[in-house]
């Protein structure tokens, strides 16, 4: 059996799921590397160019772990895929060149699978089929692994953190999440291969909700709904009572979709008025934002903020981004510069690296939590 060496880095945060049936349904056994480890980090940094960001580099570090314990080692390289309205949306500029800067680090030691998914030339199902011919001549077995593989989505936020961590995937596939409350909210802006690799970000998530404040990242929306929303028909229930925090309370649900939890979702966001001619024009502009953005997964994280800020969900948000990270740079400026103008809430931005120390990020988390606790602060 084909053992195949999936790295717990980049876009394994997006797409696991997806290889893992396609592959399984092939007859050939997934190799998983661990969580990121202060080894698995110091092997990465080591092999890598020094201009590389430190996702890549993290990267780096799981393919070296693996390079002896599997046939093949799986690497993407996306180029370029559609988006909900079929336009044509690229990914980053760095990335696209992942196959190649792993077998430069690694010369010949690693049997590399390229799996190319470039919309402009062919479609991702023509894509997978010519990886599945590398395991199968039989055209209906690889068809089928394909149209199994695309039902699988790894889909809520609480999945992929577990995954994360180390949790098996088939466990928490049909695992419900424990209710508690924590309020208020903290919109986290950034890419799932950071924000939820405990090590890199240094537990960042599990830092904030210490303070008793919830963490919704962009994961944990329904992107069907902030599809639907951008249009501005999506609306908060009049009925709920937005005065006291303390009568706010969020179910730590992994999907928000329940019109009276969004209602209650945020404490101090609440208290800010917003006028209908605002809301309007946002909604228009947050189309054209997106439509401008020619990067597909940084274009949902600026629909993400969009939404968290026309929904006043959130009274605050955090921009996590790793340092050399130039598409995350542009989208983090366009964010504060194009749509806080409407929504003056406050912001923080987090800039991680490999040396990136506990300290100071415990520091400006505890500065930050303090701003949007204050009782008499409120918006304009």
């Amino acid at each position: 059996m084909p053992q195949i060496g999936i790295p717990r880095a980049l876009y394994s945060y997006y797409y696991f799921p997806l290889w893992q049936k396609f592959f399984e349904m092939l007859d050939c056994e997934i190799i998983l590397s661990p969580p990121t480890t202060k080894k698995i980090l110091s092997e990465g940094v080591k092999i890598a160019p020094e201009e590389i960001c430190l996702p890549v580099k993290t990267f780096l570090g799981h393919c070296a772990y693996l390079k002896n314990q599997c046939d093949y080692l799986l690497v993407p390289r996306m180029v370029c895929m559609l988006n909900e309205t079929q336009n044509l949306k690229y990914g980053c500029p760095k990335a696209i060149g992942l196959p190649d800067i792993v077998s430069a680090c690694f010369s010949d030691s690693i049997n590399v699978i390229e799996l190319t998914i470039d919309e402009r030339k062919i479609n991702q199902r023509h894509a997978y089929y010519k990886i599945g011919q590398i395991f199968s001549k039989d055209n209906k077995k690889i068809e089928n692994a394909y149209q199994s593989a695309i039902t699988s989505e790894l889909g809520l936020g609480f999945a992929i953190r577990k995954w994360a961590l180390g949790v098996n995937f088939s466990i928490i596939r049909t695992s419900v999440s424990e209710n508690h409350y924590i309020q208020p909210a903290i919109g986290l802006i950034g890419h799932p291969y950071l924000i939820y690799d405990a090590y890199i970000s240094l537990s960042l998530i599990d830092l904030i909700e210490k303070f008793n404040i919830k963490v919704i990242t962009p994961n944990d929306l329904n992107f069907q709904e902030i599809n639907l929303d951008n249009n501005g028909q999506k609306k908060i229930s009049s009925g709920q009572n937005r005065s006291k925090l303390n009568n706010t309370q969020i179910k730590n649900n992994t999907q928000i979709k329940n019109e009276a939890t969004i209602a209650s979702c945020c404490s101090m966001a609440q208290h800010r008025t917003q006028k209908h001619l605002i809301l309007s024009r946002t909604s228009d502009y947050l189309k054209q934002l997106t439509k401008d953005v020619h990067w597909f997964y940084e274009q949902n994280i600026i629909k993400s903020a969009g939404y968290l800020l026309k929904n006043n969900l959130v009274s605050g948000l955090i921009f996590a981004f790793s340092f050399s990270c130039g598409t995350s740079a542009v989208v983090s400026e366009i964010i504060k510069k194009e749509l806080l103008n409407y929504y003056q809430i406050p912001t923080l931005t987090l800039l991680f690296d490999e040396h990136t120390a506990a300290g100071g990020l415990i520091t400006r988390i505890e500065s930050f939590v303090d701003l949007i606790q204050r009782e008499n602060y409120r918006y304009e």
